[in-house]
């Protein structure tokens, strides 16, 4: 076994455990998202469909902090992908990008600290389905 197929494991663990989030048609709510994340991130993307930078979010609690709202990440790069797939579909695309460098983040701490490329390819398929 190489630690090519240890980031292969991990990727293939993160890829399918996640598929509801990029699954064509499918799209997953929770109620953090649908009352936090996602309204949060509309107002982001029609600021910077506006050619403009939300500062404030003028549609909760009588306006709030946008920008400096740590949980929002209007700067964030990644975030950007939203503006092509969309919000929901956009979101769930982060996160299937979050859990393959999870996992692919395991193999390389694993293959750091001396441990065999089996031992690398399990702990990141574990901490991908941790």
């Amino acid at each position: 076994m190489t630690w090519r197929f240890a980031q292969f494991a991990a990727a293939v663990a993160a890829i399918l455990s996640t598929r509801a989030f990029w699954w064509p048609g499918n799209h997953v709510v929770s109620y953090d998202g649908a009352t936090y994340s996602g309204p949060n991130t509309e107002v982001s993307l029609q600021a910077i469909r506006e050619w403009r930078i939300p500062f404030l979010n003028e549609f909760i609690f009588g306006t709030a902090p946008h920008l400096g709202n740590h949980a929002v990440g209007v700067l964030y790069p990644p975030r950007l992908v939203a503006l092509v797939f969309g919000s929901s579909y956009g979101h769930g695309l982060i996160v299937v990008g979050h859990m393959l460098l999870l996992g692919l983040g395991m193999v390389a701490l694993a293959k750091r600290v001396g441990l065999s490329p089996l031992g690398g390819a399990v702990t990141g398929v574990v901490a991908i389905l941790a």
